[in-house]
Parts: C-alpha cells; sequence; structure tokens
C-alpha cells in the first residue's frame, strides 16, 4: 500500500438506505482537505438521499469497525470492481475495496462478533478512501506527510539562504545554491549536423540540489533543478540550518551546463591508446555492443562520430539478388569502421579491412581520439567517444 495518504481532520458523511446493512442505510464519505475544500462534493451531492441529513465527524483513530459483508459488483460511484462494506462504530457503514480489506487483514486481528482488534483512521489515495490501520507502518508515514499538507506556511525567494534544506509538501529535500541565468539547450533542426542549440534565459532562476532517491550514486545522490518562481512549492526550511560541507555542492553547480553553457571551443583532443582498441574489440567476453569502440579525429572534431568493431569476414558480400546469400561462408574476422554525420545521421561504412591496415590508415590527423569538453568557466564536463579507464583523471571521475 501507497505509504504517503492524505488523513483529513473532518469527513463529511451522506446516506442512501440500503439493505443488507447493520443501520438500514449506506454511507459514502468524503472529506475537506488542506486547503478547507470538500473534495468529491458533486458526486456525493448526486449519490446521497437528500431526505437523510448528513453528518459531519472529527477524523480521529476510532476502535470498533466490523466488517458486514463482501462481494463483487461495484458500487455506483465508483469504479471499483470489489468491495467489503465496514461499519463505523459511530452509527454508518460504508464500503472499502478489497485491496485495502487485504491490507487491514495484514495489520489487525479480527474477532468474531466483534469486529477489528485495533483502531483505524480514514484516508485518501487521491480520490480512493483508504482504511488505515493505526499500527502500521503506512498511517505513520501518511500522518507526517498530511501534517506537512496542512502547513500552511510557505517559502519566499527572499527567504533562502545559500546552503540551507528546504522541503516541498512531497517531503522531497532541495538545497539552495543561489539565483542564476539558466542556459538551456535545443535541437537546431536547421544545423545539418543537428547541433544543440544554447539559450539564456531571460532572468535568473533558483538554483536547488535536488535530492534524487532512485540515484545510482548512494554517496551523493543530488542533481541540479532550476525554477523559475517558487509559488508555494516549498513549506519548510530544514532546522538543521546550513549543510556542514557545502563543496562538493558548489562543485556540481560549477560543473553544470545549466550554470555555464558548454564552450566546443574548448575541445580538447586525446589520442586513444592503440592497446585499448585492440583488446576491446577482440574480447569476447563481452557484449557485441561493448566490444564497439567510438572514436572522433582532429581531421573532423566532433562533427563526425566514427565506430570502429570487428565482424564476420564472408567468401562473398551479401547481396539480396544472390539467391544463395544465406549460405555466404565465414573465412574470418574484419575491422569495420562507420561513420555518422552529426547525431541522427545516418552510419555509412568508410573502411573494411585487417586491424593493422586501420591502424596504416587512420594515423596523424585521421588518429583515433576522445573528446574531452568543458563549460564556458573552464571547468570540465564531459568526455565524447570510448575513453580507456586509464586516461580518466581522478579529478574528472568525481565529476562526471
Amino acid at each position: 500500500m501507497q505509504s504517503k495518504l492524505f488523513m483529513p481532520k473532518t469527513l463529511n458523511v451522506g446516506y442512501q438506505n440500503r439493505q443488507g446493512t447493520y443501520t438500514g442505510s449506506l454511507a459514502y464519505v468524503i472529506y475537506y482537505d488542506e486547503t478547507g475544500k470538500l473534495r468529491k462534493e458533486t458526486s456525493w451531492e448526486s449519490w446521497r438521499d437528500t431526505k437523510i441529513p448528513n453528518q459531519e465527524f472529527e477524523n480521529v483513530p476510532t476502535e470498533g469497525f466490523v466488517f458486514n459483508k463482501t462481494g463483487g459488483g461495484r458500487p455506483s460511484w465508483s469504479d471499483r470492481k470489489a468491495f467489503c462494506r465496514v461499519y463505523d462504530p459511530r452509527g454508518f457503514e460504508f464500503e472499502i475495496d478489497m485491496a485495502n480489506l487485504m491490507y487491514i487483514l495484514e495489520c489487525c486481528d479480527v474477532m468474531k462478533g466483534k469486529g477489528i482488534v485495533g483502531e483505524l483512521v480514514y484516508a485518501w489515495e487521491g480520490t480512493e478512501l483508504v482504511l488505515v490501520p493505526v499500527n502500521s507502518e503506512t498511517y505513520t508515514e501518511s500522518k507526517r506527510y498530511t501534517d506537512v499538507l496542512m502547513n500552511k506556511e510557505h517559502i519566499k525567494g527572499k527567504d533562502l539562504k545559500v546552503g540551507y534544506t528546504y522541503i516541498d509538501k512531497e517531503e522531497d529535500k532541495y538545497i539552495y545554491l543561489g539565483k542564476f541565468h539558466e542556459y538551456d539547450y535545443r535541437t537546431d533542426y536547421s544545423d545539418s549536423n543537428r547541433r544543440q542549440k544554447v539559450t539564456k534565459s531571460k532572468a535568473k532562476k533558483f538554483f536547488f540540489a535536488e535530492e534524487c532517491r532512485w540515484s545510482s550514486n548512494k554517496d551523493f545522490p543530488w542533481r541540479i533543478k532550476a525554477i523559475s518562481s517558487l509559488g508555494k512549492k516549498f513549506i519548510k526550511e530544514l532546522e538543521v540550518g546550513c549543510v556542514q560541507d557545502f563543496t562538493p555542492f558548489q562543485n556540481m553547480l560549477e560543473h553544470s551546463q545549466y550554470y555555464s553553457p558548454v564552450d566546443e571551443n574548448k575541445d580538447e583532443l586525446h589520442p586513444i591508446d592503440p592497446e585499448f582498441i585492440i583488446n576491446t574489440i577482440l574480447d569476447k567476453d563481452i557484449s557485441e555492443w561493448k566490444r564497439r569502440v567510438g572514436f572522433y579525429t582532429k581531421a573532423y572534431g566532433d562533427a563526425r562520430k566514427h565506430d570502429i568493431t570487428m565482424e564476420k569476414k564472408y567468401d562473398r558480400p551479401y547481396s539480396w539478388y544472390d539467391s544463395n546469400r544465406h549460405d555466404r561462408k565465414v573465412i574470418g574476422v574484419e575491422a569495420v569502421v562507420t561513420v555518422r554525420n552529426g547525431d541522427y545521421g545516418r552510419d555509412s561504412e568508410v573502411y573494411r579491412g585487417s586491424l593493422e591496415g586501420f591502424f596504416e590508415r587512420f594515423t596523424g590527423d585521421m588518429a583515433p581520439c576522445f573528446i574531452k569538453r568543458y563549460l564556458e568557466n573552464g571547468k570540465f564536463y564531459s568526455y565524447k567517444g570510448s575513453v580507456p579507464e586509464s586516461q580518466i583523471s581522478k579529478d574528472d571521475k568525481e565529476q562526471e
């Protein structure tokens, strides 16, 4: 079950006469959200019998709920395919879905004739009512989430302090880095090489380090996030104060292409170790795709990316007009180099032959290289092409 559900302070209960219930009527429960708005009021009004007065109750942990009836079908106001009727000790009966029923049974004992053992409270997952056991982790998480939503304080831009941590209503963390212009990158389709066009924001934006809960880098799970207007996004400043070590966040900012634009004029082409090329394309212990080495040359810069790989060599070339084309014989392997014009261009073959012939042809300004790219502020940004581990500096590894 989702661990963050909204648990309102006040419930609004409408009724409709219905057989098969303890009290002779069935309830439709809705609630007031964090802004004081009554949610699902339209469907609630169309469903309830207005001749039966509605009632409002405080949504507090309550004991004495009883399962009455389970079955298929669906109530008129919902798309749920199966449901269970539950009696609330405050004198009304309502319906929950079977997934909610199973979760309650996981957390609570049920006494014959006495109902569910333990306290439960009403919560909502979107538009769906969920009955939550107080002794569950879902209740603990949902209570904290609800407290955050009910907190009407919102952080304004003038209140932000560099290095301090702020949270939004989803309890996600953001560390404020400062206010700067943001650089945006879009593919320029008028460019034959489909290069990216860089634009600078007219106004400065709020830069944050956003915590990434699913980041593969568990030691530093943060990424740059630029926000034009705060609005009501942040509701709380954590009391821990400024982060103890701001240096990693400053480094992340300075190495971000959104903070400083990529400067291709600073590109450095470094020759790839020939041993790395040979060992990679001949390594049968790794996948075929990983045996491919991508490289650039000083003759073309980053305009043309080359790939070299080893392919099977046949006794004759493949042809659609050859009725026996599937019976070709493998007589060895050979190096094949393809080149792509721009990021979206088509690959074309520029070399096919022996490895020795490849190194004889791709020499001088055509020698295989990787590109080391920098930002306008002079900070390292990224590598392009296949880079031997031995040729990556320790500082670059930390920034990649």
